[in-house]
């Protein structure tokens, strides 16, 4: 049930985000975070995934919001409005990281591929303020992952 709902406020949330409609939008998003996390408090090993993408998507919207989201020539000044919502974003994707990590833990490939994603994020976040360090040690993180994903399917091969 609460997947289906999910996939609907996800649809609707991306229809606002293209119409603009930025208010609703949030909502929409938030309405998903929701619905996981009663998915994840209901069974947190075959949830928590959900989960981690919700939070995922929220942060995604939310470093949009403040142009965070791409990797600019000069590093974006933030006001005050702005520094919060770079919190915002910056917990929303660590707490993706967090709920998915028992299941990370195990070397599940897909775990791992999200784990690096937020990591990839995080490093773009940083970068685009320009707190440099942070986002060289998110994006050395993010590639470790990747690189022990191939490492584990060549094995396999």
């Amino acid at each position: 049930m609460y997947k289906e709902q999910i996939k609907i406020c996800v649809h609707e949330a991306d229809v606002a985000i293209r119409e603009k409609r930025l208010v609703d939008a949030e909502k929409l998003l938030k309405e998903v975070v929701q619905y996981a996390l009663k998915m994840y408090d209901a069974d947190k090993e075959n949830n928590d995934l959900q989960l981690g993408a919700a939070f995922h998507r929220l942060g995604k919207f939310y470093s949009m919001l403040i142009r965070c989201d791409r990797m600019p020539v000069k590093p974006i000044v933030l006001d005050e409005k702005g520094k919060n919502i770079f919190k915002a974003c910056e917990g929303l994707f660590n707490d993706a990281i967090k709920c998915t990590l028992a299941n990370g833990r195990k070397g599940k490939a897909v775990y791992v591929d999200f784990h690096s994603l937020c990591m990839h994020d995080l490093l773009i976040l940083y970068f685009a303020v320009g707190r440099y360090e942070e986002a060289i040690k998110h994006g050395t993180n993010g590639i470790q992952l990747e690189k022990a994903i191939y490492e584990k399917f060549d094995d396999e091969v």
